[in-house]
């Protein structure tokens, strides 16, 4: 990845406002009658993204299989090259339906 305007770092998440863009995926998909697999691609690469990236299982009394999204966050060598990550559970507003084409 390239370093962006000299931003020595970035962060990630699918809350604020960012949860509408991928919410979209879905329905355009399903509002077009599956007609073109683009919006489910879309879809399917962005939950693959985030449940690699975003989602964690909180510490919550007895364990529950519960996700939540977090917010992932990523620091910049000098040459624009990425040096760290990582995810700050940190809960957001929406979890988005990883179910939905997952057989």
């Amino acid at each position: 990845m390239t370093l962006i305007s000299g931003r020595s770092n970035q962060e990630f998440s699918v809350g604020g406002e960012a949860d509408s863009t991928y919410e979209y995926f879905l329905k355009e998909h399903i509002l077009l009658g599956a007609a073109k697999e683009q919006y489910k691609n879309l879809y399917l690469a962005s939950v693959d993204a985030a449940e690699k990236f975003l989602f964690y299982r909180p510490l919550v009394e007895g364990d529950p299989d519960i996700l939540f999204s977090g917010r992932y966050v990523t620091t910049y060598n000098d040459d624009g090259t990425m040096a760290n990550g990582w995810l700050v559970g940190e809960m957001q507003h929406l979890v988005l339906p990883s179910c939905a084409f997952k057989g």
